[in-house]
């Protein structure tokens, strides 16, 4: 157990790292701060209070600022035996937090992983080193057909579940015809043309989480292999059948990743994310939260969907800080949000030149650079 003294020091690291980069508000945006890690933290202890589950090995999969799995491991004062703190842009991360081991492996390379044991615990924010354009960053394939995934019973034999679903008495199937634990699902037919097993198969990617490949006798094998089958193999390389799994994003992207934790507990935060915190079980369950005052609620799930905000409930500032790229000078207009100090006489030096200028800006331009300057005030 982390004594009180020491859970200061770290936390005082974190908090340290996170105003440091902060003063850079569209990198800051890709980290956990601090209220959020707390709340989040928070709900996490809300559902494991009662819980005598022991988490011995417990790995965050892109660690970041460490903010997030900080604040859940020592505000709930969880003992634990090993910790991981893993980011493949390990110079983007906040290395120096005395907490944990710090590890550097691709979670899309599943050899990396080889010797890795399985954690009780994996926590995963897919945002990688605090930028959005890292070569590694984990994609949802979004593009996929809906019924690419197609996540059947992931503990039949592949083929046998595949058969159950698809007509293929006219096909061969293999699966990893390579020979290695790609995930790959192999199709071949000399009795049907390639427009026949297009239309078959072309829309079934993905299915429990193998990627799907089908060739015709004498044309060109059609398929690819997708980022979430690389980060399933990764993840069922590193869990077992009583894994818990948090995991901060939208109800979209966990569908895709997660789809066999299908027991979950589900709290809407503050940062337009949710967070998941998901396991196993033989019976699949679904509990969402709100947050009153101090303690948290259970609601109705259908009433709590975070890719459907009301126009009236749509946080303005935070749309700006989403466009920021694009708006050059916004970043140097405010950064409150972040807990960075702004002068006043700048800011009213920036109010007078608005003022001025103020007949001469079309209506939108004011109302922007006018909301920006009202909210740092």
């Amino acid at each position: 157990m982390i004594d009180v003294e020491k859970k200061e020091a770290i936390l005082e690291q974190v908090g340290t790292f996170y105003k440091d980069i902060a003063k850079e508000i569209q990198k800051a945006r890709y980290y956990v701060d601090t209220d959020s890690a707390k709340d989040i933290a928070a709900f996490f202890g809300k559902i494991y209070q009662n819980s005598n589950y022991n988490f011995k090995r417990i790995i965050d999969l892109t660690f970041g600022s460490a903010n997030l799995t900080s604040h859940i491991l020592l505000d709930n004062d969880i003992n634990f035996e090993t910790l991981i703190l893993n980011d493949k842009n390990i110079e983007d991360a906040n290395k120096n937090v005395e907490l944990g081991e710090k590890w550097n492996l691709d979670i899309l390379d599943y050899d990396s992983f080889h010797m890795v044991e399985p954690f009780d615990l994996v926590i995963f924010n897919p945002q990688l080193g605090g930028t959005s354009y890292s070569a590694g960053k984990l994609k949802t394939d979004s593009g996929l057909n809906k019924d690419s995934f197609c996540v059947h019973k992931l503990h039949l034999d592949i083929e046998e579940a595949l058969r159950d679903k698809l007509d293929l008495s006219d096909c061969e199937v293999i699966i990893n015809p390579d020979g290695k634990n790609e995930h790959k699902i192999f199709i071949y037919s000399d009795k049907l043309t390639n427009s026949q097993m297009n239309n078959r198969f072309g829309k079934l990617q993905i299915f429990n989480y193998y990627d799907v490949f089908f060739q015709a006798e004498g044309e060109e094998e059609h398929g690819r292999f997708s980022e979430t089958v690389k980060f399933r193999k990764t993840l069922e390389k590193i869990t077992h059948d009583k894994t818990i799994v948090v995991f901060l994003g939208n109800e979209k992207d966990y569908n895709i990743f997660f789809a066999d934790f299908n027991h979950y507990f589900k709290y809407n935060t503050k940062i337009d994310k949710s967070i998941f915190v998901a396991s196993k079980e033989a019976v699949p369950k679904k509990e969402c939260y709100e947050r009153n005052d101090n303690d948290f609620s259970v609601i109705d799930c259908s009433k709590q969907n975070i890719d459907e905000i009301p126009l009236d409930d749509i946080d303005l500032f935070e749309l700006l800080d989403d466009i920021s790229n694009d708006l050059t000078n916004l970043k140097n207009l405010n950064g409150s949000e972040l807990g960075i100090e702004t002068s006043n006489a700048i800011l009213k030096t920036k109010e007078a030149k608005i003022e001025k200028t103020n007949n001469k800006q079309k209506p939108f331009k004011n109302f922007l650079l006018g909301f920006i300057n009202k909210d740092a005030r």
